[in-house]
């Protein structure tokens, strides 16, 4: 659309409160008008009454100091709206953003988030912040470290499967009455980090961890369950692959844990390695479970990731699909 076919009138109206007067020789008031405002930006609008509208406009902008109208009686207005949107970009920015070709202007735009957060959109897309690379919270920061792990894709997947064996409503349970932690740093140590623990109610049930006496990344695991009345060394298979042993150390229940490294747990889950007790395991498992979460609440609540927690569930989802 040719700019001369743009003809309108502009009035300064910096203390203005209506343009009733200024308008008031106009044989209608329907048609565009554009805002300019004491930041160098611009608006630009249609009105069947641009008067009533920019009223509004006033209520909700201080910094108004022209408008210019530009009458049109009988045209469509909504293609010449983005017309004149797009003119109007070409030497100055826009508060227009559903309809600017480029929102907010040539320039780099920040975005401030409710948690206090500052992120710059640029145009480039060299300048952006990849994911993970600028992390302020400490939740964020954990879940980030523990993604970034070597062994953490495998590791995901089994905790999947393990929520959705043995947790009841796992997604409407969470942070009330079963919390996951990312990194925690209980038991650290120089040769020790935990990766994650599931914990129901007052107890931890499924805890992964990062044994760095070895050379090469070893997570191993352990799962809590039921106490079983099988003896432990019958459970235990022979030659290591899986360890079992039965404690009292918990005020909260009497257990029975199993020892497995990830790559066992994997091995088993898939069917690449023999386990007989895999139906008892998950039974006493989704016992203790249970038997926890109906006493109520959790004291490590504050210390539930929710970040985590959303990966897990839906790597959970994807065990129901394949069953």
């Amino acid at each position: 659309m040719e700019k001369q076919f743009f003809t309108g009138k502009r009035f300064d109206v910096r203390d203005l409160e209506s343009i009733a007067f200024v308008l008031r020789d106009e044989p209608h008031f329907r048609g565009l008008y554009r805002l300019s405002f004491a930041t160098g930006e611009a608006y630009v609008g249609q009105s069947v009454n641009v008067v009533n509208r920019f009223t509004g406009h006033r209520r909700r902008w201080d910094d108004i100091i022209s408008l210019e109208f530009f009458p049109f009686a009988n045209e469509d207005l909504n293609p010449l709206e983005k017309t004149l949107i797009s003119m109007t970009e070409e030497s100055t920015s826009v508060r227009n953003i559903r309809d600017a070709g480029k929102p907010r202007g040539e320039e780099d735009f920040v975005f401030d988030s409710e948690n206090g957060v500052s992120s710059p959109l640029s145009w480039d897309r060299e300048k952006r912040i990849p994911p993970g690379s600028y992390v302020v919270s400490t939740e964020s920061a954990k879940f980030v470290q523990l993604a970034q792990q070597p062994n953490y894709r495998p590791l995901r997947d089994v905790v999947g499967w393990y929520l959705y064996q043995t947790y009841p409503d796992p997604f409407n349970t969470q942070r009330h009455l079963w919390v996951c932690s990312a990194m925690p740093t209980t038991n650290k140590s120089k040769n020790h980090q935990r990766l994650l623990a599931l914990s129901a109610g007052m107890l931890e049930t499924f805890v992964a961890f990062d044994d760095r006496d070895k050379q090469a990344p070893n997570v191993e695991i352990f799962i809590n369950t039921a106490r079983s009345s099988i003896s432990a060394d019958e459970l235990s298979h022979p030659d290591g692959f899986w360890q079992v042993e039965h404690h009292n150390r918990y005020k909260a229940s009497e257990v029975t844990a199993w020892y497995f490294t990830l790559e066992g747990l994997e091995a088993i889950i898939f069917g690449d390695l023999e386990f007989p007790h895999l139906d008892l395991m998950l039974d006493l498992a989704y016992e203790l479970n249970v038997k926890l979460m109906r006493h109520g609440g959790t004291i490590f609540r504050r210390f539930h990731n929710n970040l985590l927690a959303a990966d897990l569930l839906a790597a959970s989802l994807q065990w129901r699909a394949r069953t």
